[in-house]
């Protein structure tokens, strides 16, 4: 058998995080990151990115998953999607060490955002073809102009001004 298994699942299959995770932010102290509000997200769109990114899992009991991979995209599917809603996974069929979740979960949360954060150049080029997409393309990303700007952290105005 192959180590990982890529399927679909609910949402609600997904039970929580490993435990070896939930005991290294409590360890940490590390808060919970800030989850966009319902209003500022297309569900749809985030159910498709997770076809294209899946949510790692490993078994717990039953049916259900814990978490092992993909931990911010898990804590934005289980506060932003329908319990039902379904979701890719990919299932790990191999115990992963401590020491190695801790290595996954560090990187996920400090590594990637440092690699693939927005610079200001970054945000200014993205403002400058938002405002030339057409309308039913911006509405089919996010609700609003207000929703775009709150994602990124900036304001209506300066999205309609660049």
């Amino acid at each position: 058998m192959s180590k990982i298994e890529r399927k679909s699942t609910a949402v609600d299959t997904i039970t929580g995080l490993h435990s070896a995770i939930i005991e290294f932010e409590k360890r940490l102290s590390i808060p919970p990151f800030q989850i966009p509000s319902a209003a500022d997200i297309c569900s749809d769109k985030l159910a498709s990115l997770l076809q294209h990114l899946p949510i790692q899992v490993v078994r717990s009991r039953g049916p259900c998953y814990r978490c092992i991979g993909q931990f911010r995209l898990y804590r934005l599917a289980t506060t932003l999607l329908e319990k039902k809603a379904t979701i890719a996974v990919e299932i790990v069929h191999q115990r992963l060490k401590r020491e190695m979740l801790e290595e996954r979960y560090l990187n996920e949360v400090f590594y990637l955002p440092a690699l693939i954060g927005l610079s200001d150049a970054d945000i200014q080029r993205l403002y400058s073809i938002w405002n030339r997409l057409d309308v039913s393309r911006k509405d089919a990303l996010f609700p609003s102009t207000a929703s775009f700007s709150r994602m990124l952290g900036v304001s209506t105005h300066r999205l309609r001004n660049e």
